[in-house]
Protein backbone atom coordinates (compact mmCIF):
# COMPACT_ATOMS: atom_id res chain seq x y z
CA UNK A 1 0.00 0.00 0.00
CA UNK A 2 1.21 3.35 -0.74
CA UNK A 3 2.33 6.01 1.80
CA UNK A 4 -0.68 8.18 2.97
CA UNK A 5 -1.39 11.78 4.93
CA UNK A 6 -2.32 11.96 8.09
CA UNK A 7 -5.36 10.48 9.21
CA UNK A 8 -8.88 11.97 10.77
CA UNK A 9 -8.74 10.25 13.38
CA UNK A 10 -5.46 9.00 15.11
CA UNK A 11 -5.10 5.71 16.82
CA UNK A 12 -3.18 5.15 19.48
CA UNK A 13 -0.62 2.38 21.08
CA UNK A 14 -1.78 3.28 24.90
CA UNK A 15 -3.85 5.05 27.15
CA UNK A 16 -1.36 7.64 28.03
CA UNK A 17 -0.90 8.83 24.42
CA UNK A 18 -4.38 9.07 24.13
CA UNK A 19 -4.82 10.84 26.40
CA UNK A 20 -2.37 13.57 26.02
CA UNK A 21 -2.90 13.39 22.16
CA UNK A 22 -6.84 14.02 22.65
CA UNK A 23 -5.99 17.16 25.23
CA UNK A 24 -3.74 18.60 22.41
CA UNK A 25 -5.41 17.65 19.32
CA UNK A 26 -8.37 15.26 18.98
CA UNK A 27 -10.06 14.96 15.71
CA UNK A 28 -8.42 16.50 12.81
CA UNK A 29 -11.16 19.54 12.89
CA UNK A 30 -9.79 20.71 15.66
CA UNK A 31 -6.11 20.29 15.05
CA UNK A 32 -3.85 17.75 14.20
CA UNK A 33 -0.08 17.06 14.99
CA UNK A 34 0.78 17.31 11.34
CA UNK A 35 -0.75 21.01 10.79
CA UNK A 36 0.16 22.67 14.26
CA UNK A 37 3.78 21.38 13.31
CA UNK A 38 3.12 23.29 9.93
CA UNK A 39 1.96 26.58 11.38
CA UNK A 40 4.94 26.29 13.74
CA UNK A 41 7.18 26.19 10.98
CA UNK A 42 5.52 29.09 8.67
CA UNK A 43 5.52 31.36 11.18
CA UNK A 44 9.27 32.52 11.03
CA UNK A 45 8.43 32.50 6.95
CA UNK A 46 6.33 36.17 8.06
CA UNK A 47 8.35 38.68 9.83
CA UNK A 48 6.60 40.02 12.58
CA UNK A 49 3.74 37.28 12.58
CA UNK A 50 3.11 35.73 16.06
CA UNK A 51 1.33 32.91 14.57
CA UNK A 52 -0.02 31.24 11.36
CA UNK A 53 -3.37 29.31 10.85
CA UNK A 54 -3.88 27.38 7.68
CA UNK A 55 -7.30 26.60 5.90
CA UNK A 56 -8.72 25.06 2.93
CA UNK A 57 -8.66 27.86 0.55
CA UNK A 58 -8.19 31.14 0.42
CA UNK A 59 -12.11 31.77 0.99
CA UNK A 60 -11.99 29.73 3.75
CA UNK A 61 -9.39 31.86 5.65
CA UNK A 62 -11.91 34.85 4.82
CA UNK A 63 -15.26 33.46 5.63
CA UNK A 64 -13.30 32.36 8.64
CA UNK A 65 -12.01 35.57 9.36
CA UNK A 66 -15.01 37.31 9.16
CA UNK A 67 -16.80 35.19 11.24
CA UNK A 68 -13.99 35.44 14.18
CA UNK A 69 -14.87 39.40 14.37
CA UNK A 70 -18.14 38.94 15.97
CA UNK A 71 -19.93 41.42 13.96
CA UNK A 72 -23.17 42.42 15.64
CA UNK A 73 -26.36 44.04 14.88
CA UNK A 74 -25.20 48.08 14.77
CA UNK A 75 -21.76 47.27 13.67
CA UNK A 76 -20.52 49.46 10.58
CA UNK A 77 -18.11 47.45 7.98
CA UNK A 78 -16.11 49.81 5.22
CA UNK A 79 -14.45 47.53 1.94
CA UNK A 80 -13.24 47.94 -0.87
CA UNK A 81 -15.08 48.06 -3.95
CA UNK A 82 -12.42 46.23 -5.88
CA UNK A 83 -12.12 42.87 -3.75
CA UNK A 84 -12.58 38.61 -4.80
CA UNK A 85 -15.96 38.36 -5.81
CA UNK A 86 -16.94 35.82 -2.78
CA UNK A 87 -15.94 38.10 -0.52
CA UNK A 88 -17.65 41.07 -1.48
CA UNK A 89 -20.60 38.85 -1.92
CA UNK A 90 -20.55 37.76 2.16
CA UNK A 91 -19.61 41.41 3.13
CA UNK A 92 -23.13 42.18 1.53
CA UNK A 93 -24.97 39.83 3.34
CA UNK A 94 -23.99 41.14 6.50
CA UNK A 95 -26.37 44.01 5.95
CA UNK A 96 -28.92 41.00 6.04
CA UNK A 97 -28.12 40.80 9.89
CA UNK A 98 -28.37 44.50 10.85
CA UNK A 99 -24.57 45.41 9.73
CA UNK A 100 -24.01 49.03 7.80
CA UNK A 101 -21.58 48.09 4.88
CA UNK A 102 -19.91 51.18 2.99
CA UNK A 103 -17.92 50.34 -0.02
CA UNK A 104 -15.06 52.61 -1.05
CA UNK A 105 -11.83 53.04 -3.71
CA UNK A 106 -8.98 51.72 -1.50
CA UNK A 107 -6.28 53.41 -3.88
CA UNK A 108 -8.02 57.14 -3.17
CA UNK A 109 -6.24 57.72 0.44
CA UNK A 110 -8.32 60.87 1.11
CA UNK A 111 -11.56 58.85 0.38
CA UNK A 112 -10.38 56.24 2.78
CA UNK A 113 -9.92 58.83 5.57
CA UNK A 114 -12.76 60.57 5.13
CA UNK A 115 -14.99 57.68 4.81
CA UNK A 116 -13.09 55.86 7.71
CA UNK A 117 -13.39 58.74 10.08
CA UNK A 118 -17.21 59.52 8.77
CA UNK A 119 -18.20 55.95 9.24
CA UNK A 120 -16.50 55.20 12.80
CA UNK A 121 -16.48 51.64 11.17
CA UNK A 122 -15.80 48.40 13.55
CA UNK A 123 -13.84 46.74 10.39
CA UNK A 124 -12.06 47.59 7.15
CA UNK A 125 -11.87 44.98 4.62
CA UNK A 126 -9.27 45.68 0.92
CA UNK A 127 -6.93 44.18 -0.65
CA UNK A 128 -3.18 45.26 -0.35
CA UNK A 129 -3.01 45.47 -4.09
CA UNK A 130 -6.41 44.83 -5.73
CA UNK A 131 -6.86 42.02 -8.30
CA UNK A 132 -8.57 44.05 -10.34
CA UNK A 133 -8.04 45.84 -13.77
CA UNK A 134 -7.03 48.92 -11.94
CA UNK A 135 -4.87 47.31 -9.36
CA UNK A 136 -5.80 49.88 -6.89
CA UNK A 137 -3.43 49.62 -3.98
CA UNK A 138 -3.91 50.77 -0.07
CA UNK A 139 -1.73 53.31 1.64
CA UNK A 140 -1.21 50.51 4.57
CA UNK A 141 0.93 52.90 6.44
CA UNK A 142 -1.87 56.10 6.36
CA UNK A 143 -4.63 54.13 7.31
CA UNK A 144 -2.58 52.65 10.11
CA UNK A 145 -1.84 56.15 11.57
CA UNK A 146 -5.85 56.91 10.86
CA UNK A 147 -6.80 53.53 12.89
CA UNK A 148 -4.48 54.58 15.64
CA UNK A 149 -6.24 58.17 15.53
CA UNK A 150 -9.56 56.93 15.49
CA UNK A 151 -9.40 54.33 17.70
CA UNK A 152 -7.48 56.34 20.88
CA UNK A 153 -10.21 59.28 20.34
CA UNK A 154 -13.19 56.37 20.71
CA UNK A 155 -15.04 56.29 24.21
CA UNK A 156 -17.46 53.25 25.59
CA UNK A 157 -20.87 54.01 25.05
CA UNK A 158 -23.04 52.02 26.92
CA UNK A 159 -26.79 50.84 25.65
CA UNK A 160 -28.04 52.59 28.80
CA UNK A 161 -26.53 55.83 27.82
CA UNK A 162 -27.41 55.40 24.06
CA UNK A 163 -30.90 55.32 24.96
CA UNK A 164 -30.86 58.08 27.04
CA UNK A 165 -29.32 60.18 24.55
CA UNK A 166 -31.86 59.16 22.08
CA UNK A 167 -34.82 59.48 24.44
CA UNK A 168 -33.50 63.08 25.26
CA UNK A 169 -33.93 64.17 21.98
CA UNK A 170 -37.46 62.54 21.42
CA UNK A 171 -40.18 64.34 23.24
CA UNK A 172 -42.67 61.40 22.89
CA UNK A 173 -40.06 59.24 24.64
CA UNK A 174 -39.29 61.38 27.60
CA UNK A 175 -42.11 60.40 29.56
CA UNK A 176 -41.45 56.65 29.41
CA UNK A 177 -41.21 54.33 32.64
CA UNK A 178 -38.36 52.91 33.78
CA UNK A 179 -39.97 49.83 33.49
CA UNK A 180 -40.69 50.22 29.80
CA UNK A 181 -36.92 51.56 29.10
CA UNK A 182 -35.84 48.79 30.56
CA UNK A 183 -37.60 45.81 28.76
CA UNK A 184 -36.42 47.85 25.45
CA UNK A 185 -33.41 47.86 26.48
CA UNK A 186 -33.09 43.82 27.34
CA UNK A 187 -34.89 43.74 23.48
CA UNK A 188 -32.31 45.53 22.68
CA UNK A 189 -29.40 43.16 23.72
CA UNK A 190 -31.35 39.87 22.91
CA UNK A 191 -32.04 41.47 19.53
CA UNK A 192 -28.26 42.20 19.24
CA UNK A 193 -27.55 38.56 19.46
CA UNK A 194 -30.57 36.28 17.72
CA UNK A 195 -31.68 39.24 15.44
CA UNK A 196 -35.10 38.03 15.90
CA UNK A 197 -37.36 41.53 15.51
CA UNK A 198 -40.22 39.73 17.49
CA UNK A 199 -38.81 39.93 20.94
CA UNK A 200 -40.03 43.87 20.81
CA UNK A 201 -43.91 42.94 20.90
CA UNK A 202 -44.45 43.30 24.53
CA UNK A 203 -42.13 46.68 24.69
CA UNK A 204 -43.57 48.14 21.38
CA UNK A 205 -47.25 47.61 23.55
CA UNK A 206 -46.16 49.20 26.40
CA UNK A 207 -44.54 52.20 24.45
CA UNK A 208 -48.05 52.52 22.57
CA UNK A 209 -50.00 52.72 25.66
CA UNK A 210 -47.62 55.43 27.22
CA UNK A 211 -47.23 57.35 24.24
CA UNK A 212 -50.25 57.30 22.99
CA UNK A 213 -49.27 56.04 19.52
CA UNK A 214 -50.55 53.82 17.72
CA UNK A 215 -48.86 50.42 16.52
CA UNK A 216 -47.58 51.23 13.21
CA UNK A 217 -46.23 54.83 15.34
CA UNK A 218 -44.82 52.56 17.86
CA UNK A 219 -43.05 50.07 15.37
CA UNK A 220 -41.19 53.27 13.62
CA UNK A 221 -39.93 54.86 16.89
CA UNK A 222 -38.61 51.54 18.44
CA UNK A 223 -36.90 50.74 15.06
CA UNK A 224 -35.22 54.29 14.80
CA UNK A 225 -33.89 53.44 18.86
CA UNK A 226 -32.82 50.11 18.23
CA UNK A 227 -30.74 51.34 15.32
CA UNK A 228 -29.56 54.36 17.08
CA UNK A 229 -28.82 51.94 20.58
CA UNK A 230 -27.01 49.55 18.59
CA UNK A 231 -24.36 52.05 16.81
CA UNK A 232 -23.34 54.10 19.42
CA UNK A 233 -22.81 51.27 21.99
CA UNK A 234 -21.22 48.71 19.64
CA UNK A 235 -17.85 47.70 19.99
CA UNK A 236 -16.26 50.46 18.39
CA UNK A 237 -12.11 49.42 17.87
CA UNK A 238 -11.37 49.28 14.21
CA UNK A 239 -9.67 46.29 13.13
CA UNK A 240 -8.56 45.15 9.93
CA UNK A 241 -8.63 42.60 7.38
CA UNK A 242 -6.26 42.59 4.67
CA UNK A 243 -5.86 40.53 1.53
CA UNK A 244 -2.59 40.19 0.74
CA UNK A 245 -2.78 37.55 -1.86
CA UNK A 246 -1.07 39.22 -4.65
CA UNK A 247 2.38 40.32 -2.78
CA UNK A 248 2.82 37.94 -0.08
CA UNK A 249 4.95 38.90 2.64
CA UNK A 250 7.93 38.65 0.63
CA UNK A 251 7.01 41.44 -1.42
CA UNK A 252 4.83 43.59 0.28
CA UNK A 253 4.49 42.85 4.32
CA UNK A 254 1.29 44.50 6.02
CA UNK A 255 1.90 43.87 9.29
CA UNK A 256 5.14 45.29 9.15
CA UNK A 257 3.85 48.78 7.02
CA UNK A 258 0.97 49.33 9.38
CA UNK A 259 2.91 48.48 12.45
CA UNK A 260 1.87 47.60 16.29
CA UNK A 261 -1.09 49.03 17.99
CA UNK A 262 -3.86 47.90 15.39
CA UNK A 263 -6.04 45.13 15.03
CA UNK A 264 -5.45 43.47 12.06
CA UNK A 265 -5.28 40.38 10.37
CA UNK A 266 -4.07 39.45 6.85
CA UNK A 267 -5.00 36.97 4.82
CA UNK A 268 -4.00 35.13 1.75
CA UNK A 269 -4.86 32.44 -0.82
CA UNK A 270 -2.12 30.07 -0.64
CA UNK A 271 -3.01 28.47 -3.62
CA UNK A 272 -0.93 31.12 -5.63
CA UNK A 273 2.48 31.43 -4.39
CA UNK A 274 2.71 28.99 -1.24
CA UNK A 275 3.23 25.57 -3.64
CA UNK A 276 6.41 26.38 -5.44
CA UNK A 277 4.49 26.62 -8.96
CA UNK A 278 3.13 22.93 -7.94
CA UNK A 279 -0.46 23.97 -8.59
CA UNK A 280 -1.88 20.82 -6.65
CA UNK A 281 -3.79 21.92 -4.00
CA UNK A 282 -5.86 24.87 -2.30
CA UNK A 283 -4.81 26.81 0.49
CA UNK A 284 -5.60 29.45 3.02
CA UNK A 285 -3.02 31.22 5.16
CA UNK A 286 -4.12 33.93 8.15
CA UNK A 287 -1.50 35.41 10.14
CA UNK A 288 -1.41 38.62 12.64
CA UNK A 289 1.08 39.86 15.15
CA UNK A 290 -1.61 39.52 17.71
CA UNK A 291 -1.62 36.10 19.24
CA UNK A 292 -5.05 36.92 20.27
CA UNK A 293 -6.36 37.16 16.93
CA UNK A 294 -4.83 33.61 15.39
CA UNK A 295 -6.34 32.51 18.05
CA UNK A 296 -9.73 33.79 17.65
CA UNK A 297 -9.21 32.32 14.11
CA UNK A 298 -8.31 28.57 15.36
CA UNK A 299 -10.95 28.76 17.49
CA UNK A 300 -13.70 29.73 15.21
CA UNK A 301 -12.06 27.56 12.51
CA UNK A 302 -13.02 24.67 14.29
CA UNK A 303 -16.38 25.52 14.52
CA UNK A 304 -17.06 25.71 10.68
CA UNK A 305 -14.40 23.29 9.79
CA UNK A 306 -12.20 25.15 7.05
CA UNK A 307 -9.07 23.42 8.48
CA UNK A 308 -6.18 22.52 5.59
CA UNK A 309 -7.30 18.65 4.89
CA UNK A 310 -4.33 16.55 6.51
CA UNK A 311 -3.95 14.64 2.20
CA UNK A 312 -3.71 18.71 0.83
CA UNK A 313 -1.14 19.53 4.04
CA UNK A 314 1.01 16.92 3.04
CA UNK A 315 1.26 18.01 -0.64
CA UNK A 316 2.84 21.89 0.69
CA UNK A 317 6.50 21.48 -0.26
CA UNK A 318 8.58 21.54 2.81
CA UNK A 319 11.28 23.67 1.07
CA UNK A 320 8.90 26.36 0.83
CA UNK A 321 10.28 28.67 3.54
CA UNK A 322 13.14 28.77 2.32
CA UNK A 323 12.46 28.79 -1.50
CA UNK A 324 9.97 31.01 -1.66
CA UNK A 325 11.61 34.59 -0.97
CA UNK A 326 13.76 33.94 -4.59
CA UNK A 327 10.65 32.50 -6.13
CA UNK A 328 8.39 35.87 -5.61
CA UNK A 329 11.21 37.93 -6.52
CA UNK A 330 11.48 35.97 -9.79
CA UNK A 331 7.58 37.00 -10.08
CA UNK A 332 7.88 40.43 -9.53
CA UNK A 333 11.04 41.13 -11.64
CA UNK A 334 9.42 39.20 -14.23
CA UNK A 335 5.94 40.72 -14.11
CA UNK A 336 7.75 44.41 -14.15
CA UNK A 337 9.55 43.15 -17.05
CA UNK A 338 7.01 41.79 -18.88
CA UNK A 339 4.38 45.09 -17.75
CA UNK A 340 7.40 47.44 -19.01
CA UNK A 341 7.71 45.38 -22.68
CA UNK A 342 3.74 45.99 -23.17
CA UNK A 343 3.97 49.80 -22.04
CA UNK A 344 6.58 50.59 -25.38
CA UNK A 345 3.76 49.13 -27.51
CA UNK A 346 1.59 51.62 -29.16
CA UNK A 347 -1.72 51.17 -28.16
CA UNK A 348 -1.46 48.98 -25.18
CA UNK A 349 -2.51 50.16 -21.95
CA UNK A 350 -1.03 48.29 -18.92
CA UNK A 351 -2.01 48.61 -15.60
CA UNK A 352 0.66 47.58 -13.23
CA UNK A 353 1.44 49.05 -9.04
CA UNK A 354 5.39 50.17 -9.89
CA UNK A 355 4.75 51.75 -13.26
CA UNK A 356 4.87 55.93 -13.89
CA UNK A 357 1.62 56.00 -14.88
CA UNK A 358 -0.62 54.11 -12.02
CA UNK A 359 -2.18 56.16 -9.72
CA UNK A 360 -0.52 54.11 -6.52
CA UNK A 361 3.07 54.22 -9.20
CA UNK A 362 4.69 56.29 -6.54
CA UNK A 363 3.67 54.09 -3.34
CA UNK A 364 4.59 50.85 -4.86
CA UNK A 365 8.04 52.01 -5.98
CA UNK A 366 8.76 53.40 -2.78
CA UNK A 367 7.39 49.99 -0.87
CA UNK A 368 8.72 47.12 -3.56
CA UNK A 369 11.04 48.95 -6.06
CA UNK A 370 12.12 46.11 -7.93
CA UNK A 371 8.02 44.91 -8.54
CA UNK A 372 4.88 44.40 -6.33
CA UNK A 373 3.11 42.08 -7.88
CA UNK A 374 3.39 38.92 -10.02
CA UNK A 375 0.17 40.09 -12.66
CA UNK A 376 -0.62 42.86 -14.08
CA UNK A 377 -3.42 43.68 -16.72
CA UNK A 378 -2.96 44.86 -20.48
CA UNK A 379 -5.58 46.22 -22.97
CA UNK A 380 -4.38 45.69 -26.30
CA UNK A 381 -4.45 47.83 -28.94
CA UNK A 382 -7.45 48.82 -31.02
CA UNK A 383 -8.13 46.24 -33.28
CA UNK A 384 -6.39 43.18 -31.48
CA UNK A 385 -9.26 40.93 -29.52
CA UNK A 386 -7.58 39.26 -26.18
CA UNK A 387 -8.74 35.70 -27.46
CA UNK A 388 -6.88 35.82 -30.86
CA UNK A 389 -3.79 37.59 -29.43
CA UNK A 390 -3.74 34.91 -26.45
CA UNK A 391 -3.99 31.56 -29.23
CA UNK A 392 -1.41 33.74 -31.36
CA UNK A 393 1.03 33.99 -28.33
CA UNK A 394 0.40 30.11 -27.42
CA UNK A 395 0.54 29.12 -31.19
CA UNK A 396 4.48 30.66 -31.07
CA UNK A 397 5.70 29.95 -27.66
CA UNK A 398 4.14 26.36 -27.33
CA UNK A 399 4.79 25.14 -23.89
CA UNK A 400 6.93 27.81 -22.95
CA UNK A 401 3.26 30.29 -22.12
CA UNK A 402 0.19 28.61 -20.20
CA UNK A 403 -3.31 29.80 -20.76
CA UNK A 404 -5.73 29.43 -17.90
CA UNK A 405 -6.39 30.95 -14.53
CA UNK A 406 -4.39 31.62 -11.54
CA UNK A 407 -1.36 32.61 -10.95
CA UNK A 408 1.64 31.77 -9.17
CA UNK A 409 2.45 28.75 -11.75
CA UNK A 410 6.41 28.38 -12.48
CA UNK A 411 5.71 29.81 -16.21
CA UNK A 412 4.15 32.46 -17.60
CA UNK A 413 -0.04 32.22 -18.02
CA UNK A 414 -2.45 34.22 -20.05
CA UNK A 415 -6.10 34.55 -19.12
CA UNK A 416 -9.28 36.82 -20.03
CA UNK A 417 -11.50 35.20 -17.79
CA UNK A 418 -14.25 38.14 -16.79
CA UNK A 419 -12.70 40.53 -18.38
CA UNK A 420 -13.51 42.56 -21.77
CA UNK A 421 -12.88 41.95 -25.05
CA UNK A 422 -9.40 43.56 -25.78
CA UNK A 423 -8.26 42.82 -22.02
CA UNK A 424 -5.64 40.30 -20.56
CA UNK A 425 -4.47 39.35 -17.33
CA UNK A 426 -0.63 38.26 -17.58
CA UNK A 427 0.39 35.97 -14.67
CA UNK A 428 4.26 36.16 -14.63
CA UNK A 429 6.19 32.81 -13.92
CA UNK A 430 8.89 32.40 -11.89
CA UNK A 431 11.14 31.16 -14.94
CA UNK A 432 15.14 32.68 -15.59
CA UNK A 433 15.41 35.97 -16.42
CA UNK A 434 16.40 34.97 -19.87
CA UNK A 435 13.30 32.87 -20.25
CA UNK A 436 11.41 35.62 -19.16
CA UNK A 437 12.88 37.86 -21.70
CA UNK A 438 11.92 34.99 -24.29
CA UNK A 439 8.54 35.41 -23.70
CA UNK A 440 8.83 39.04 -24.12
CA UNK A 441 9.61 38.62 -27.23
CA UNK A 442 7.08 36.56 -28.21
CA UNK A 443 4.70 39.18 -27.21
CA UNK A 444 6.18 41.48 -29.49
CA UNK A 445 6.58 39.27 -32.31
CA UNK A 446 2.40 38.44 -32.19
CA UNK A 447 1.66 42.21 -32.02
CA UNK A 448 4.19 43.70 -34.25
CA UNK A 449 2.80 40.93 -36.53
CA UNK A 450 5.81 39.49 -37.84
Amino acid sequence: MSERGAKIAKEFESVSEYEANMRETGYARYSYQELMDREAKMTPMIEGASDVALFNSGAAAMHTALAAEGLRPGDRVVCARSIFATTKKEIERLVESGIQVTFIDTGDREEVERIVRENNPRLFVAESIANSTKMEMLDMAHLGAVVRDVNSSQQDVSPDEAFSKYASARERLSGVSQKTKERLLASIEEFRTGNNPFIFRDAISELMIETSQNRSGAVREVAKLVKYVLRESSRKKLSLLIDNTLPSPHLINPLKIIGGDVEKVIIESGTKHYQEGANEITLGIAYSDDPAKVRALKEQRIALGTYLQPSSENLMPNTIGERMPKIMESHARNALHLAETFNRIPGCDVSHPNLPQHANGELATQLAPQGSVTLFYVTLPEGVPANEFMQQVKDVAGDRIGLGTSFGHSKTWLSNYGLDSRTVRVAAGSEPEEESHEVASVFLRVLSGA
